[in-house]
């Protein structure tokens, strides 16, 4: 059986395109410059030398998401989502968090130097609920879990694209609308569709409500909301 999704990152291609990565309990996610990094950043389009090649890494222990600072110089910010009372974290050089706050950006400025300018690139997470440990049992491990409560609510803005994503089939179309046709529709930016729709896949995601099978983001919300309509409601 497949290990249950505990958090997800999303992040922004220099392009329209957003990035996404999935952790179970048992990987870890480094970011940083380095080709052999989970979450590249400061390559490319995006080139910048002062990036360091490993820079952070995200694990999962008991229970909870740790982020760590793989850097001897530089440190970056843990920031709360927006709206949030929880403050925000500074993780200096060789240290390393465990944020409260299930949703949360990871914030790393790449110094300038002779070539180039200072960088800002932004990591966005969501973990799971943070889960009890519990005694070893005799009852199977791989019984499904299932949620009897969703234990979040979405936005109005997800709320709104939601129900976009479903109304062409509750109609008696087959094909639901693309990005492009939702930020028109809702006059938002393709970029702004892409993020908002990649915090409801990670939502769903680490919420239980979806399985990852390798299909698009994109697909997998239509799936939910169309089978969980009260959620866009």
């Amino acid at each position: 059986m497949t290990a249950p999704v505990v958090a997800t990152v999303w992040w922004q291609a220099p392009h329209e395109e957003t990035y996404r990565r999935y952790m179970t309990e048992h990987d870890a996610l480094v970011f940083g410059r380095a080709g052999d990094a989970s979450v590249r950043f400061g390559y490319g389009a995006d080139l910048s030398r002062t990036v360091p090649r490993h820079w952070g890494e995200l694990a999962w222990t008991r229970g909870r998401l740790l982020v760590q600072n793989l850097h001897e110089r530089l440190g970056f910010m843990v920031r709360p989502e927006d709206g949030s009372s929880m403050p925000a974290m500074i993780v200096p050089p060789q240290s390393a968090v465990s944020p409260p706050m299930p949703r949360f950006d990871i914030v790393a400025v790449a110094p300038a130097d002779d070539l180039f300018e200072a960088r800002e690139f932004t990591l966005s997470v969501l973990t799971a609920q943070q889960r009890r440990l519990r005694a070893p049992s005799s009852e199977p491990e791989d019984s499904p879990e299932v949620l009897s409560t969703v234990p979040f609510r979405l936005t109005e803005l997800q709320r709104r694209i939601g129900r976009l994503l479903i109304a062409a089939t509750h109609s008696g179309g087959t094909r639901r609308p693309s990005y492009v046709e939702i930020a028109d529709e809702l006059h938002y930016s393709v970029r702004r569709v892409r993020e908002v729709i990649a915090e409801m896949d990670a939502q769903f995601t680490v919420s239980g409500l979806v399985v990852l099978d390798g299909g698009d983001a994109i697909d997998r919300t239509a799936q939910v909301v169309r089978t969980h309509t009260g959620l866009v409601a």
